[in-house]
């Protein structure tokens, strides 16, 4: 039998990127909507890794999030938004003819 290495006050607790029906989640501990923490995700080097269970089950160490949100506070992060021409590209559209 295996023994858990953490005793129960050590306990990491995982949470999901987002829980539909309201639990705790990364969006919810960060307070910012799931687009922007996708766009945190893929723009951010530093944002929290999840941890792959199964190939349908990520979730993500609360304590890693609060403290990469403490880390970043006071910082201007919420605006990540992709790059305009990123975002035509990947609607199938050329610089070019997105353009007038």
């Amino acid at each position: 039998m295996q023994t858990n290495e953490y005793t129960h006050e050590q306990q990491v607790q995982f949470i999901p990127f987002f829980d539909k029906r309201g639990g705790l989640s990364v969006c919810k501990v960060l307070n910012i909507s799931k687009t922007t923490a996708k766009n945190l995700e893929r723009n951010l080097s530093d944002f929290p890794k999840p941890i792959t269970f199964s190939p349908t089950c990520q979730r993500y160490k609360l304590a890693d999030v609060l403290a990469w949100a403490d880390g970043k506070r006071g910082a201007d992060l919420w605006d990540v938004r992709p790059h305009p021409v990123a975002k035509e590209k990947r609607q199938g559209q050329t610089t070019k003819e997105a353009r007038p």
